[in-house]
């Protein structure tokens, strides 16, 4: 019943902000030994950094919204007259029936693009020469920002939950695999570092063994 899709979208939710979370922490402002902080790396890029933190913000409060709006429709009652009642009762206007187009774009347009800016902000640091993943994840973010931002002209029969629906999976995977690909590479760290260490001892040695006795 309307409990039900309202439980299943609050989860979605969830899962979609857990998702920002993990990328924002976890993948792209993670600092993999070896690489540097954008606000370490130049003053431009840490400016850039810093101010592309302001659209970040709004385009989460704005997919939030979305979000907000889909489980207002999701715990909607199918009667539009209890519906209307309990609305007036409330003081509020009644909802329209329909997921409208603005509604879509409002949920899929800034939830793409808070993608792509997460994407942009974790370009920015110098990264670590090591790493070999960082292409393969920007593309993935790339097609995944860009789909989530022109689902809304797929069709316009889906209904709110199922927007929702559609970017909670697609969203959970590509963190998922991000994160993989990132461990892969911080992995691969110490592997470097002891290379690193490897040669510096080497280097150690040979100054040893020149020096005069």
């Amino acid at each position: 019943g309307n409990r039900g899709r309202l439980y299943v979208g609050a989860l979605l939710g969830v899962s979609i902000t857990y998702n920002f979370f993990t990328l924002y922490f976890d993948v792209d402002q993670r600092i993999l030994p070896g690489s540097v902080h954008a606000i370490r790396h130049n003053r431009y890029a840490g400016v850039s950094w810093a101010f592309l933190h302001i659209f970040l913000h709004a385009n989460l409060i704005f997919a939030a919204t979305g979000i907000g709006l889909v489980l207002r429709f999701a715990s909607q009652s199918l009667d539009s007259e209890a519906h209307r009642a309990s609305s007036e009762e409330a003081g509020t206007l009644p909802l329209s029936s329909e997921f409208t187009s603005s509604y879509r774009w409002l949920l899929c347009a800034s939830t793409g693009a808070a993608l792509l800016l997460l994407l942009g902000l974790g370009l920015l640091h110098k990264p670590a020469p090591y790493v070999r993943h960082r292409m393969a994840r920007t593309l993935s973010r790339i097609a995944f920002g860009v789909l989530f931002i022109l689902l809304p002209l797929v069709d316009s029969r889906i209904s709110a939950l199922g927007y929702l629906g559609t970017i909670g999976t697609l969203i959970t995977g590509s963190v998922f695999c991000e994160f993989v690909l990132v461990e892969a590479d911080h992995l691969r760290s110490h592997g470097w570092i002891s290379g690193r260490r490897r040669e510096s001892h080497g280097r150690d040695s040979e100054a040893l063994e020149r020096s005069p006795q």
